[in-house]
């Protein structure tokens, strides 16, 4: 998990989901195919209605946002605190590629 703190001080999670990885609600569904990253507003990380990651807030194609790399992202135009700016969103992708490289690595052997 990876941590971006935006340009007004919230925080959100990032996660990687890869083939075989579970995800979605309560972790039911097992992913099949390219890369997943996940945001999750961090304000409710391990708060009782919540798991360790905080609330569920979107999921994207990791490829999705490699290319082209955007200005800053909405994550959703309901809640004014879900943006990303420009360098949350190339942070999150940069570290999305390692921990994909890395994790590829050690179930590769």
């Amino acid at each position: 998990m990876y941590t971006v703190t935006n340009d007004k001080g919230d925080k959100f999670n990032v996660i990687v989901v890869l083939t075989g990885d579970s995800y979605g609600l309560e972790d039911c569904l097992t992913h099949e195919g390219e890369p997943l990253i996940e945001f999750y507003d961090a304000e409710y990380a391990n708060v009782k209605s919540w798991d360790y990651r905080g609330q569920f807030i979107g999921r994207y194609y990791l490829k999705t946002l490699q290319e082209p790399r955007l200005a800053g992202l909405n994550l959703y135009g309901g809640e004014p605190k879900w943006n990303l700016t420009k360098g949350n969103v190339l942070d999150s992708v940069d570290w999305a590629e390692k921990e994909v490289v890395r994790e590829l690595r050690v179930r590769n052997g």
